[in-house]
């Protein structure tokens, strides 16, 4: 997470400088460009891990691997059940400018919210991927460089089986998005984006899950997805 911060206040203070300049070119007779498309990336915290791995510890999924060495790599031991961190996130978004200081978004989003691992000794393992892909339709208040909204959404949770046996359980859910963020410079055609959204998307019910050698089982879970992201990326006015 410190390495994306450090990347977005960079990004702001390059975009900050432009804004500056920029906004000394343009004039006020500068005809207003009414759509923005823009695409941004980042990171995804919250969701359905430490539910999963509360079932998992409940089921017996709780076993340590132990210390040891393979050829020249060497490991301390290991505790189950363990958390992964997700892949990046990322979001693509068209706002369309009803008036001064109102826009309409509609934006895609999707979120990889990381890979929990049970081990049941001495050879049952069980790993689970958990991820939401998000389709929003966003009122949004615009305020300078400043912008917020919130609208309805719908949400595609999925739990995904990365181990040898494999499977998905998806489900189709109605929830909410909110949204603030920043963009810089405010007249320019080019702009950069920072974005921070949470989504709403509830809960769903997935498994049993067995183990790969079916000596431990992970009853059906009711799982949440809810998550927030912090996003920054680059946009366009047309």
């Amino acid at each position: 997470m410190r390495p994306l911060i450090d990347q977005i206040l960079a990004l702001l203070t390059i975009a900050a400088i432009a804004s500056v300049w920029g906004d000394t070119v343009l004039t006020a007779q500068t005809p207003p460009r009414r759509w923005e498309i823009s695409w941004t990336v980042g990171a995804g915290r919250g969701g359905s891990a430490p539910v999963i791995a509360a079932a998992m510890s409940a089921a017996g999924l709780n076993s340590t691997i132990p210390a040891g060495c393979f050829i020249f790599a060497c490991t301390g031991p290991i505790p189950h059940p363990v958390t992964y961190s997700g892949g990046p996130t990322g979001t693509f978004a068209v706002s369309y400018a009803l008036r001064d200081g109102y826009a309409l978004r509609v934006q895609w989003a999707t979120a990889d919210l990381g890979e929990t691992m049970g081990y049941h000794e001495p050879w049952g393992y069980l790993f689970l991927r958990q991820s939401v892909t998000t389709a929003s339709v966003l009122a949004v208040i615009n305020v300078g460089g400043l912008h917020a909204g919130a609208g309805p959404a719908l949400h595609r949770p999925e739990i995904a089986r990365t181990d040898a046996q494999g499977g998905r359980w998806r489900q189709t859910r109605i929830g909410m998005t909110f949204h603030a963020g920043l963009r810089l410079p405010v007249r320019r055609r080019v702009f950069a984006d920072v974005a921070i959204q949470y989504q709403l998307v509830g809960s769903m019910a997935a498994g049993p899950f067995t183990t790969s050698d079916s000596s431990a089982t992970m009853p059906r879970t009711l799982i949440p997805f809810s998550h927030h992201t912090i996003k920054l990326g680059l946009g366009v006015r047309i």
